[in-house]
C-alpha cells in the first residue's frame, strides 16, 4: 500500500532506522555534548557558549546550537544490507574470489588481508564480517573558488564486494558530516567519537544481524583496515609527523632532508641510500608530482621548481656552478637548465594537449585546462593529473628537452601507469620499487633541490604499499569517487546558510529510496536511467561513442598500416589467434 501522507513515511521509515543523530559540537572544537556533557550549557574546555550569539550585539541565542555535528549510525546500515538477498550474496563474494596465480586484483590478494586473516582466525572465518576502508577530504559546498567554508564528509568502504561494486556510490556510507566553517584539523578525532565508539562495538562484541540470504542470525564484526586520505589529511587522522625534517611517515627519523637556505623549506632528496651497495649510483656524484613536473616544464610563475631562489640555492651549495645566478650590470639571468624549454617548446607542449581528443569518460576535456597565451596548465582536477602521469605527459613531451631528462620523466611516468594497474604481479612490483628509486635518482641528476618536496620523496615508498596493502588503484578510484561524491554533495545543497542540514536531509532522502527500490524493482518495473554508452556497444566498439562529427578521410598507406598493427594489438576479438 502507498502511504497517504509524507508522516506516514517518515513513520515506516523509522522502523528500520532510517535517520542520522544531531549531535552538538563546541564551537572552537573541543568536545561534543554528549554523554555526561549533554545537558551543559558552555564547553567545560574552553567555556564558550554551546549557543550561538550574534556577531554585532553578542546576545546568545538560547536553543541555536552554534555547531552541529550530523552522524548517521552505522550499525543499523550494516545490518540492513543484510535484510537484502542480493547484497548478502554480494557481501560473500570476497571469501570465494582470492586469486591462485600470486596476482593482486582485489584487496583480499594482498598481504594486509592475510594477516588479518592469520592473527584473527575467528574473525575471518565468519564470511560475513565486513572489513572497512575509511575515507575523508574537504570541500567547499557553495560550488565557487572561495576558499573560506570547508564541509568534510566521513566515507566507510566496503571490501567485502567485488571490485566492480565496491567503489559503487550505493556502497559506500556516508558515517558523518564535519560542519564548517573551518576544516577540523587535528581536532577531527572529537568529531570521530561516536564513530569511533560503534567501530569499537562492532569488533569488540559485534551485534546480532539476521541474514536475509540463508534465514539465519549471526554476530556481525567489523574491521577498519586502513584510512584513504590526502597527505594533509594523514597526519591529523593518524597523528603522524607530515611536517619538518622527519616528515616522511615512513621513513621517520631515517628521512634524509636539508634545509635550502633561500627557497625557505627542506629538500628531501639522497634516494641513493635505498639502492643497494653495489648499484653504479652509489659510485657516482600522482597529483602533486603532476604539477611539479608540469609547472617546472613551462616555468610558471610562482609555482616553477625552478627560479632564483632554486638557483641561489645551488651556489649556496656549491653545485652545478653552470647554472648559478649571472649578474649583467643592474639584471640576473639564469642559465638554462637540460629541463628548461624553449618558447616554441612550450607552444608545441601546450598545442599536444590542446589538440588532444579522448574517448567519452575517459578524462575531462583537457583543452580547457591548457592556456595557450600564457602557455600553462590550470584547473586539473585529480582523475586528469591521473591520466597525464600515466599516458599523456609522455606524448606531450616527446622530442622535447634533451634526453636525459626527458628519460627520467618517461620512467616516472611508466612507474605510476604500471603501479597503478588493475592486476598486480607481486615480484613485478618489488622490481618496480628498485626501479622508482632510480629513476628518482636520475632526477635528482637534472632537476633543482627545491623540486624534491615530501610529495616527490614519497613516490619511493607507493611500491611497498601497494605490495602490501593493493591500495594504489583503489586510492586513485577512491579520489574519483570521492570528487563526484562531492559534486553530488554540492548539488544538495539549497540553503546557502545551512549546507550540512540541505546535505544530510537529501542524503537521507536518496538511502530512503535505495533502500524501498532493493525490495521493489523485482516486483515492479521502475523506469531506470541508460548508460551514457548502451547504445554505442557493439562487437568491435567495446564502450564509448563518436565525439565529432563523422567525417570521411583517405588513409595512406602508412597510415592504414598502423592502424592495422593498432587493431591487431588492442581488440580483444583478435587476441586469441596470435596465440
Amino acid at each position: 500500500m502507498i502511504p497517504k501522507s509524507m508522516y506516514e513515511v517518515r513513520k515506516f521509515l523509522r522502523l528500520f532506522d532510517l535517520g542520522y543523530e544531531k549531535i552538538h559540537v563546541c564551537f572552537n572544537d573541543c568536545c561534543l555534548f554528549r554523554k555526561d556533557k549533554e545537558n551543559l550549557q558552555e564547553c567545560p574546555t574552553c567555556g564558550t557558549s554551546r549557543w550561538m550569539s550574534d556577531k554585532l550585539t553578542k546576545k546568545v541565542r538560547h536553543g541555536v546550537p552554534a555547531k552541529v555535528l550530523r552522524y548517521f549510525p552505522i550499525i543499523p546500515r550494516l545490518k540492513r544490507m543484510f535484510m537484502s538477498k542480493r547484497i548478502s550474496k554480494e557481501l560473500r563474494w570476497h571469501h570465494n574470489n582470492k586469486s591462485c596465480d600470486g596476482k593482486m586484483r582485489h584487496p583480499v590478494d594482498s598481504a594486509a588481508w592475510e594477516l588479518v586473516n592469520d592473527k584473527w582466525p575467528s574473525f575471518s572465518n565468519e564470511e560475513r564480517n565486513i572489513r572497512l576502508g575509511l575515507s575523508t577530504d574537504g570541500f567547499n559546498p557553495f560550488s565557487n573558488l572561495s576558499s573560506k567554508y570547508s564541509v568534510w564528509p566521513v566515507l566507510l568502504v566496503m571490501y567485502n564486494l567485488p571490485p566492480w561494486l565496491c567503489m559503487k556510490q550505493e556502497n559506500n556510507l556516508l558515517s558523518m558530516l564535519i560542519p564548517g566553517p573551518k576544516q577540523p584539523g587535528n581536532d577531527i578525532d572529537i568529531y570521530l567519537e561516536p564513530l569511533v565508539e560503534d567501530l569499537k562495538l562492532l569488533w569488540n562484541e559485534g551485534v546480532d544481524t539476521h541474514d536475509a540470504l540463508d534465514n539465519t542470525n549471526f554476530k556481525l564484526q567489523t574491521i577498519l583496515m586502513w584510512t584513504i586520505q590526502d597527505f594533509p589529511a594523514y597526519g591529523n587522522l593518524a597523528g603522524c609527523k607530515n611536517k619538518g625534517c622527519f616528515s616522511c611517515p615512513q621513513c621517520g627519523y631515517g628521512t634524509h632532508s636539508e634545509w635550502l637556505k633561500h627557497s625557505g623549506k627542506f629538500s628531501y632528496r639522497g634516494h641513493r641510500k635505498f639502492l643497494k651497495e653495489d648499484h653504479p649510483f652509489r659510485s657516482k656524484r600522482k597529483k602533486n608530482v603532476c604539477e611539479s613536473i608540469c609547472n617546472t616544464l613551462l616555468d610558471v610563475a610562482g609555482k616553477s621548481k625552478d627560479g632564483l631562489k632554486a638557483r641561489l640555492d645551488l651556489q649556496h651549495m656549491g653545485i652545478r656552478s653552470a647554472l648559478h645566478p649571472q649578474e649583467k650590470g643592474t639584471r640576473t639571468y639564469l642559465p638554462a637548465a637540460l629541463h628548461t624549454l624553449s618558447k616554441l617548446e612550450k607552444e608545441l607542449f601546450c598545442k599536444r594537449l590542446f589538440s588532444l581528443k579522448v574517448p567519452d569518460g575517459y578524462s575531462s576535456n583537457i583543452r580547457n585546462c591548457v592556456s595557450m597565451e600564457q602557455c600553462k596548465l590550470m584547473g586539473l582536477k585529480s582523475h586528469d593529473c591521473h591520466i597525464l602521469m600515466q599516458q599523456l605527459l609522455p606524448v606531450a613531451i616527446k622530442g622535447l628537452m634533451p634526453l636525459g631528462p626527458r628519460d627520467a620523466i618517461i620512467r616516472l611516468c611508466t612507474f605510476f601507469n604500471r603501479i597503478c594497474q588493475r592486476v598486480l604481479d607481486r615480484e613485478s612490483i618489488m622490481t618496480l620499487e628498485n626501479d622508482v628509486i632510480e629513476t628518482l635518482c636520475l632526477l635528482e641528476r637534472f632537476f633543482p633541490p627545491s623540486f624534491f618536496d615530501v610529495m616527490i620523496h614519497l613516490v619511493v615508498h607507493i611500491g611497498r604499499e601497494a605490495r602490501l596493502f593493493y591500495v594504489n588503484i583503489l586510492l586513485m578510484m577512491s579520489n574519483c569517487v570521492i570528487n563526484r561524491r562531492m559534486k553530488i554533495l554540492k548539488d544538495y545543497v539549497r540553503n546557502r546558510a545551512r549546507p550540512e542540514g540541505c546535505i544530510a536531509e537529501c542524503y537521507l532522502a536518496d538511502e530512503c529510496v535505495s533502500f524501498c527500490n532493493e525490495f521493489t524493482d523485482h516486483s515492479i518495473e521502475l523506469n531506470t536511467k541508460k548508460g551514457r554508452n548502451e547504445e554505442w556497444s557493439n562487437d568491435v566498439i567495446l564502450e564509448g561513442r563518436p565525439i565529432s562529427r563523422r567525417k570521411e578521410i583517405i588513409l595512406t598507406d602508412e597510415l592504414l598500416e598502423i592502424a592495422h598493427r593498432y587493431i591487431l594489438l588492442n581488440t580483444s576479438v583478435v587476441e586469441p589467434f596470435p596465440e
